[in-house]
């Protein structure tokens, strides 16, 4: 499906313009922890679920009061589009001292081919993406984040120093990175790729059993809304893990409680 869409401009660099929009989808080839193929499509966008990221900032800051460090791990990174809208929801919504503790934020994929070039600071910023940006309430222009690279400010950009120096790309495998010990005021993300994993009714429920197991109290797992998640956020919470909200953006976030008493509790209830 194509659509047509107006964006707002951004002091003159992003004009406005109407065109086609099918959105960023590359192909991969990679392999598994256990050597196995791996056909990966890779579909992403800025901003794609909108009302979790805008708000993260504020409800990250109330998780986790305090200069020290949080330490955010973004599985399934793709081209930077979910670990770059963190950054800027960060930086955007939180004093640059504050937004500084989460900071460079972690972020693996498990295809180098996909990784290089938001490794290099470049990114393909659509025009739905500029609209969307300005949609979610985003308070810095544009142009403190992304710089075009051509005259007539086309989709090709070079991601700023200052959002490049937030985000730290390397390969990673999921399932393999679980099985080991997490610091303290961890955040784990790894949406929309759980239908990804090989034989999932053994898979998932060893993977969340992990992340159990390793992660500190406190922590956390932040999961998508897609094919497969779901079922992630039942295995979830039989491992041990508590949702943080009923309904709306917030219930995809489920923190490994400081006690086991409150194991009990289906929901964190802030």
């Amino acid at each position: 499906m194509k659509i047509a869409i107006s964006s707002p401009g951004d002091s003159g660099l992003f004009r406005s313009s109407r065109i086609p929009f099918q959105g960023t989808r590359e192909t991969s080839v990679v392999q598994d922890a256990d050597g196995r193929r791996i056909d990966l499509i890779h579909v992403s966008s800025l901003f794609r679920d909108e009302g979790l990221f805008v708000q993260l900032p504020r409800f990250l800051e109330k998780h986790f009061p305090g200069q020290e460090p949080v330490h955010l791990i973004c599985h399934g990174a793709s081209d930077g589009s979910e670990p770059f809208s963190v950054a800027m929801a960060l930086l955007d919504r939180l004093p640059r001292d504050a937004a500084q503790k989460y900071m460079p934020i972690q972020a693996r994929d498990l295809s180098d081919t996909v990784l290089e070039a938001p490794q290099q600071g470049r990114f393909s910023l659509s025009e739905r993406e500029k609209y969307r940006y300005h949609e979610v309430g985003m308070k810095s222009p544009l142009t403190r984040f992304f710089i075009p690279t051509a005259a007539d400010a086309g989709t090709r950009c070079l991601v700023t120093p200052e959002l490049k120096q937030a985000v730290h790309f390397q390969v990673g495998d999921f399932v393999k990175d679980v099985q080991g010990t997490f610091p303290p005021r961890t955040v784990v993300f790894f949406r929309n790729a759980w239908y990804l994993l090989k034989d999932k009714s053994e898979t998932i429920p060893r993977v969340t059993q992990a992340l159990f197991q390793n992660l500190q109290p406190g922590s956390m797992v932040i999961i998508g809304t897609y094919r497969g998640d779901p079922e992630a956020g039942q295995a979830l919470i039989r491992a041990g893990f508590v949702q943080s909200a009923r309904e709306g953006p917030f219930s995809q976030v489920f923190i490994k409680p400081s006690d086991a008493s409150k194991t009990r509790r289906r929901f964190w209830l802030f």
